[in-house]
């Protein structure tokens, strides 16, 4: 399953708790306001809701990040790097439209706006069924697995323009990024602490254009095409599965055409991203 959700703010109610960031200052579109008075262990009200990923819970691995940039001699530092475990500070900054490395304002913010559009990856409840019932080392390859084909459907949007940022008149012209950044942040269980193999990918809702100037993302292809996204992901863990694992009880959902051109584009995108 896919889904993409827009974040006008970053608040959450959330059950894990790091002790260390209560005290941190709320973000929102609209900029920083200082944190509420201390308070006591389970009260959750005006949570900052970037610690809902950057706890990523109990037992969670840190999130890393996914971008189209790497890092080469002669240009731009990227914003992140491929990879790259999340840290606070980087997450923060982007969520708010500044540069992490320098602090200055990549977006013109007018009152509130969305800081990011959060892209959730679930997994079939019988890969989440079989995570559960295995080994560590099986467990890991699950999770590698969902990494490998969260990361192939976000590398999808990219190059089929799903992500776009728009310029001139009324954001009338519409261009593909040259850069765009997500934090991956792993979850293997629900809410209520059954095994749920999902990652939520915080699309951060700032990027860099190809001639060096700085926007941010129109989401309404994705919208539309969340079947399709759908579609891509699943495939490419069927395969991941398939090839890491030998597991094949996954065709049966692996080959969900998508509705835009069927089950071929994620067959495509294996093809030329060298999966099999």
């Amino acid at each position: 399953m896919f889904t993409c959700t827009a974040l006008s703010d970053v608040e959450y109610y959330i059950d894990a708790v790091n002790e260390d960031l209560t005290a941190q200052s709320v973000l929102t579109g609209e900029g920083e306001r200082p944190a509420r008075a201390p308070r006591k262990r389970g009260d959750w009200s005006g949570r900052d809701r970037a610690a809902y990923y950057l706890d990523n819970g109990t037992g969670e691995k840190p999130g890393i990040w996914w971008t189209t940039v790497c890092k080469l001699p002669g240009q731009s530092l990227p914003f992140v790097e491929q990879k790259a475990e999340v840290s606070p500070s980087d997450f923060r900054a982007l969520a708010r439209g500044y540069d992490p490395l320098t602090g200055q304002a990549l977006v013109q913010s007018k009152g509130q706006r969305r800081v990011g559009y959060d892209l959730q990856f679930a997994a079939p409840k019988s890969v989440s069924v079989l995570w559960a019932m295995g080994t560590e080392s099986q467990r890991n390859q699950i999770e590698a697995a969902q990494e490998k084909a969260v990361f192939a459907a976000l590398e999808y949007a990219f190059t089929t323009s799903l992500i776009v940022t728009r310029r001139g008149h009324n954001g009338g012209q519409k261009e593909t990024p040259a850069e765009l950044m997500a934090g991956t942040f792993l979850h293997t269980t629900s809410r209520a602490g059954d095994p749920q193999i999902h990652t939520h990918a915080v699309l951060m809702n700032v990027c860099r254009r190809k001639d060096g100037s700085t926007g941010t993302l129109d989401n309404r292809e994705l919208l539309l095409h969340q079947q399709e996204m759908g579609a891509v992901y699943r495939l490419a863990l069927s395969k991941a599965l398939e090839r890491d694992l030998g597991s094949d009880n996954t065709q049966g959902w692996s080959e969900f055409p998508c509705g835009r051109c069927g089950a071929q584009c994620g067959r495509a995108l294996l093809k030329e991203t060298g999966g099999h």
